[in-house]
């Protein structure tokens, strides 16, 4: 009897024990994924995607399936450009910050219209603020002037895929 209550006694410890080993790993787990998610969202805000796939690659190591986080990093990606667009002083910048967009939405796969709607809008408000700082009409350059029609063509185009 006393050897059945021994084991079962063991029996119990070494559940305990691997319940705690248990419990331990997944804590560490969570603090890894949130260190990495940490360093992913200052390398996004960096623009540095090159570092990015560098610390995606190092975290499969030991943290297996990594799909979620892509998921939380590829919206924060898509919003660095998003914010790049919105920062730009100039109607050149705006343009060079959303063909960077472009490209990284082409290899990323991501739906455009939104971030075109972003950019459209950024550009026009450019566009008019440099226009109207020149004086009169006669003064914009042909290139504003076409630009300002096609951005008001694409702000139609894009308005009525939409629908």
């Amino acid at each position: 009897m006393l050897f059945r209550s021994s084991a079962a006694e063991q029996l119990a410890r070494d559940q305990a024990a691997k319940k705690k080993a248990d419990e331990t790993a997944s804590q560490e787990r969570a603090r890894k994924e949130q260190e990495l998610i940490t360093k992913l969202n200052l390398l996004c805000k960096n623009g540095d995607f090159v570092g990015f796939g560098q610390e995606i690659e190092a975290a499969k190591a030991f943290l297996g399936d990594v799909s979620s986080i892509l998921t939380k990093v590829d919206g924060l990606k898509q919003k660095y450009f998003v914010d790049q667009i919105g920062k730009a002083k100039d109607a050149d910048a705006a343009r060079d910050a959303y063909q960077a967009f472009l490209d990284a939405a082409a290899e990323a796969g991501w739906d455009v219209d939104a971030v075109s709607m972003v950019y459209a809008d950024r550009r026009l408000t450019l566009l008019q603020n440099e226009t109207a700082g020149s004086g009169s009409v006669s003064d914009r350059s042909e290139e504003h002037t076409s630009e300002l029609q096609s951005l008001a063509y694409l702000v139609c185009r894009l308005l009525l895929e939409k629908k």
